[in-house]
């Protein structure tokens, strides 16, 4: 089975991307405890996640304590009935909801005059940085001459564009890179993951640097000193060993990206697999560095997008029941078997409309005979729920059930029917009972065969047959 970890590195990079309508969020409250008097406006007070844009919105706010809207204990307007122009109130007041009068007290209503339609774009509060340089920006904002994918500004060309998404993190954006520069945008730390395998920091990037300058990255275990580490490929530019890149700050040398032009849209892998420490360390954290000479010329600098962090984990091999031939033309699984694979799976995030997507082969002989069938638990094992099937109980064995898998045939997501063979590797979707949605307990996933007595295979006999699973994930309502 593979894993990944993909961290919130990315949050900066998609600000203003529209989200999924039925994926609706809370944002936290920055602004001050407390408001007081008639009329106050706020401004910075709520911060929303990178990947997400405001369609709709509601505010809730306490009133206790503050402005008070009366006791609303009497209304008098005998004379003139069904008009509330004239008459007498009593401990209750007008003009706090625009004339309307208040006659109790309701926390659950409160009077918001407007959301601006403005937003301060900041780097994601998890990230830091140093030297004043970094920042986010929607490179239109940027102005100059679009081309294609370059924007050309009077010190240089930079993105028309995001990578990915509408936001960037950039150095300066619109203006150059002073001489003398120096700064860092730094990572949060993030756990490292065990095993460790084809663990990789991969990022988008552009940058435009005079050929003096240079920017690189560094990295540091739990709480040690910062080290420069390369990509794969290495770094394509050596700047003077005289430069503060050679010492303190990158011993290993004077390797930077940068050359006097433009890149345009790069993609570079670093790979961690192999950091002397790695596996005796619990946390890794990474910065982006730029540096300018004392007598460069000014040019825009860096500009990154799409940043992750990911780990395959164990070995890239399938997981299979059944039989493989390399020296005849068929095979047969073994008859009466019933066998299964076991993993955890965390559906703590699902709502409704998430799904389980899997990527597997199968070739069975079907119908009630020899099938898989895919399971679910909450409570670590105790009990299962078929979801795979058109039965959720797990008290009958797999081929037993209504509609196990292949069963008498089976059709695909993209609407094809199959026999016993899936026809080589498919992705099959498989709802999560509702019951099991948001679950933060223990949570299982297994796939259960079934074989029974006789016909080992599934028509036709090949070599390969039984089941085999390559990766199962959680798709959360939104797609992600």
């Amino acid at each position: 089975m593979k894993s990944s970890l993909r961290p919130p590195l990315a949050i900066f990079l998609t600000i203003l991307m529209a989200s999924h309508v039925a994926s609706a969020a809370i944002s936290s409250w920055n602004g001050p405890s407390g408001l007081s008097g008639s009329s106050q406006s706020v401004n910075d007070a709520f911060e929303v996640p990178g990947n997400a844009t405001v369609a709709d919105a509601w505010l809730h706010v306490d009133e206790s304590g503050y402005l008070e809207d009366g006791y609303g204990e009497t209304w008098t307007a005998e004379d003139v009935p069904g008009n509330f122009t004239s008459g007498q109130f009593s401990n209750t007041m007008v003009g706090k909801f625009d004339g309307a009068m208040s006659l109790m007290p309701n926390s659950t209503a409160s009077n918001v005059d407007t959301f601006s339609s403005s937003a301060n774009l900041q780097l994601p509060s998890a990230w830091s940085h140093t030297g004043g340089l970094w920042s986010a920006v929607n490179p239109s904002s940027m102005n100059g001459t679009v081309s294609g994918q370059n924007r050309v500004l009077t010190h240089g060309v930079v993105p028309a564009s995001a990578y990915n998404g509408a936001i960037i993190a950039a150095t300066l954006p619109g203006q150059g890179l002073p001489s003398n520069s120096y700064g860092s945008m730094i990572s949060p730390q993030y756990s490292i993951p065990s095993p460790i395998q084809n663990f990789n920091l991969t990022f988008s990037h552009w940058h435009h640097l005079d050929v003096n300058d240079g920017a690189w990255i560094e990295y540091r275990l739990d709480s040690g000193s910062w080290s420069h580490i390369s990509p794969v490929g290495g770094y394509p530019h050596s700047i003077s060993n005289s430069s503060v890149i050679s010492n303190p700050v990158n011993p290993n040398g004077s390797l930077v990206f940068g050359d006097g032009n433009h890149s345009g849209w790069v993609n570079s892998n670093i790979n961690l697999d192999n950091i002397s420490g790695i596996s005796n360390a619990s946390n890794l954290q990474f910065r982006f560095l730029v540096w300018t000479d004392s007598s460069s010329t000014s040019r825009p600098g860096w500009f990154i997008d799409d940043i992750y962090l990911t780990n395959q984990g164990n070995s890239t091999g399938y997981w299979h029941h059944g039989c493989i031939s390399q020296t005849s033309s068929s095979c047969y699984y073994s008859a009466n078997a019933y066998g299964a694979i076991e993993s955890d799976i965390n559906l703590s995030a699902t709502a409704s409309g998430s799904k389980i997507k899997t990527r597997l082969h199968f070739d069975l002989e079907g119908s009630n005979y020899d099938n898989f069938c895919v399971e679910l638990s909450i409570n670590n094992g105790t009990n299962w729920t078929d979801i795979s099937s058109g039965s959720s109980s797990t008290g009958q064995t797999c081929s037993s059930r209504l509609n196990p898998i292949p069963g008498s045939s089976y059709t695909l997501p993209n609407g094809t029917s199959v026999g016993d063979d899936s026809g080589g590797f498919v992705e099959l979707d498989f709802s999560i009972p509702t019951p099991m949605l948001g679950n933060n307990q223990t949570t299982k996933i297994r796939y259960v065969v079934d074989t029974d007595y006789a016909i080992q295979y599934g028509t036709p006999a090949d070599t390969i047959e039984g089941l085999t699973v390559d990766w199962f994930r959680v798709i959360n309502s939104n797609g992600t």
